[in-house]
Order: C-alpha cells, then sequence, then structure tokens
C-alpha cells in the first residue's frame, strides 16, 4: 500500500509539469494535419491553366503511379519514379 501511494503522489506532483507540454504537442499535431490535408478547394485547382500533354510514344513503356488529393506526399512517388525511370 505504500509504494501505491507513492506512485500515486509521484504522478500528483508531475502532472501540472507534464500537461502543458503534451497539451501544446496535442494542439500542433493537430494543427499541422488539417494544413497539410486541407488543401486548395477543387475549384481553385481548376481556375489555373495546365501544361500540354506530351504526344503518345508507342515505342516507350506507359507506366502509371496513381496518388490520392489528401494524404499523399512527393516522397510517396520518388521510389516508385526511381524504379519506373
Amino acid at each position: 500500500m505504500g509504494k501505491l501511494l507513492f506512485l500515486a503522489k509521484i504522478l500528483i506532483y508531475s502532472l501540472p509539469f507534464l500537461a502543458p507540454p503534451i497539451l501544446v504537442v496535442a494542439a500542433g499535431l493537430g494543427a499541422a494535419d488539417s494544413v497539410r490535408y486541407g488543401g486548395p478547394s477543387v475549384a481553385a485547382a481548376d481556375a489555373g491553366t495546365y501544361p500540354a500533354l506530351p504526344g503518345y510514344d508507342p515505342h516507350k513503356p506507359t507506366a502509371i503511379v496513381l496518388l490520392g488529393n489528401q494524404g499523399s506526399e512527393v516522397t510517396d512517388v520518388l521510389a516508385p519514379y526511381e524504379v519506373l525511370s
């Protein structure tokens, strides 16, 4: 019983020191995810002009790497690009 009381006191006394950094990290991660996955709307993306597509060359092999609008990063494409290039 004495060890349990000692551990409870340690937890109670350390909580005010540990809670603020944990809350700051949690809030920062939430804000970072909302910025990363928020992205522009479809209307904003369609407002721009796109470059002309290259012509089809039947002598070259064709490969496709499919990505989603949310959660994709440039590093998700680097490995397949390197292997297929």
